[in-house]
């Protein structure tokens, strides 16, 4: 096993126990978290473009600030040679009060399927409404294309897509759908497990 490969199995283990530890400690009823699975090239900067962007990271602002979704980072953002451009982007988010939830694992397979692991082992104690605000492809999704928001890679993220974003998370039916479970609370002490 090279030690890419090392590194990245010895990252899973470590996520997904951090993942498992937390939640074991989430109490029970109250309220759905809300959770944006958020892509950065192609939504926080358009293709050309070197950095983030301002104005797409005040409207990212105004989309947590209207459905106080938590933010868990998707992006290729989150390997470990990008660590200098996730320092960059959470400078960026912490002048606009957000911070990040967490991140996928990094799994080797499609988004769509890190996610899905993500959602695997969080449902299990929490009901979640997301959606997913990338600029990949639906099929790159696959299972979860439903929750696809997708943005223009040349465009990035625009008022538009925000504003489809804050309906689909705020909109209880959608969120419902397909659910039987009562919901769960979530604590900030699960928030900081998770990172």
């Amino acid at each position: 096993m090279r030690a890419t490969e090392q590194q990245m199995a010895s990252m899973k283990a470590q996520s997904e126990a951090n993942l498992r530890d937390a939640l074991a400690s989430v109490p029970v009823p109250c309220s759905a978290l809300k959770v944006i699975f958020l892509d950065i090239d192609g939504v926080l900067s358009s293709f050309g473009e070197r950095g983030l962007c301002g104005a797409r990271l005040d409207l990212f602002a105004y989309i947590v600030k209207q459905t106080g979704a938590e933010v868990v980072l998707s992006s290729l953002w989150r390997h470990p040679h990008c660590r200098d451009q996730r320092m960059r982007l959470q400078q960026e988010l912490d002048k606009r009060g957000i911070e990040l939830f967490g991140m996928t694992p990094i799994l080797g397979t499609t988004r769509g399927e890190e996610i899905g692991q993500w959602l695997q082992s969080a449902s299990r104690r929490l009901q979640i409404n997301f959606v997913i605000l990338d600029d990949d492809p639906k099929d790159e999704m696959g299972e979860l294309q439903h929750a696809l928001v997708k943005c223009d890679g040349y465009q990035g993220l625009t008022p538009d897509i925000a504003d489809e974003v804050v309906r689909r998370l705020n909109d209880l039916a959608h969120s419902q759908k397909g659910r039987e479970r009562g919901p769960r609370i979530l604590t900030k002490h699960l928030a900081r497990a998770i990172i």
